[in-house]
């Protein structure tokens, strides 16, 4: 039971290569126990079959989590300011239309219907419904969760020729790990984007700070670009002013630049203040 329990834990082995671990006869007997144990953890999942299912060994799910760590990394980042539940909602309608294929047998159709669903695992489902969709829905999936991240909703695709195996496999958990480490390479891409970028925002125009931060108002960004000097202080009262907002307003903006990064909050007295990071 003991190499039972580490081959769940360690990897989501196939058969070829645990008959190369184990050798032939010895696989034999460990595999007929793994599919077992397998199975518990397995639900239906009609993916492009309804013969297909997935396998959430802890393998599996620590793979998806670590996966979905680094995309929540990135929405913090370039996500619009539609929330997931709200995403995912403009996913599910936008798929009601094509009601050929999006019914309720299917695994995409139960995880949109859930309160919270998972981004990955819904973006995983959209890459493999009919092709004369899939790409428009992934690229609805990426303009909704990430919209300024710098990849093409491409990127997602596994290649079906290349792993021709997986594609075919009932266990749509293989290919579900391969989506997985192609996506975590994309995401980590991006991440490195991030830091070579550095402190390019306090260089950039009004425009190119707009463009790549959609969450920040017109108002926002147009007080940061005028107020973004190197060991200087600006306070609450002076958003206030500028923008002429009420002071609840005022601190929730200069909150929102606290939270992404771009300002040092310091109390100074019985005040607080703010200053660029690169400043502080």
């Amino acid at each position: 039971m003991k190499i039972i329990t580490k081959l769940m834990e360690d990897d989501y082995v196939s058969y070829s290569a645990l008959c190369k671990q184990q050798g032939a006869l010895a696989a034999e007997a460990i595999w007929q126990e793994l599919e077992a144990v397998r199975k518990e953890n397995s639900i239906r999942a009609v993916l492009r079959d309804k013969h297909d299912y997935l396998c959430f060994t802890p393998f599996v799910i620590r793979r998806q989590k670590e996966v979905l760590a680094l995309l929540l990394y990135l929405q913090l980042y370039y996500r619009d300011k539609k929330t997931p539940l709200l995403a995912m909602q403009a996913i599910d309608h936008e798929l009601q239309h094509y009601s050929t294929f999006y019914h309720a047998d299917l695994f995409l159709y139960q995880e949109l219907q859930k309160k919270y669903c998972d981004l990955l695992l819904v973006l995983f489902c959209l890459t493999l419904l009919p092709e004369s969709i899939n790409q428009q829905m992934v690229r609805l999936w990426k303009q909704l969760v990430i919209p300024q991240a710098p990849m093409a909703e491409s990127m997602f695709f596994v290649d079906e020729i290349l792993y021709k195996s997986a594609f075919l496999s009932s266990d749509k958990t293989y290919l579900f790990l391969l989506f997985l480490t192609q996506a975590e390479l994309k995401f980590e891409e991006c991440l490195l984007l991030l830091k070579s970028d550095g402190d390019e925002y306090l260089r950039m125009t009004k425009e190119q700070l707009e463009h790549r931060f959609p969450q920040f108002s017109k108002q926002q960004i147009a007080f940061f670009v005028t107020h973004r000097e190197q060991k200087a202080y600006y306070s609450i009262q002076e958003y206030k002013e500028y923008a002429d907002v009420c002071y609840e307003t005022a601190r929730m903006a200069m909150e929102d630049f606290v939270k992404q990064g771009w300002y040092w909050r310091r109390k100074i007295g019985k005040r607080f203040y703010y200053t660029t990071i690169a400043g502080h």
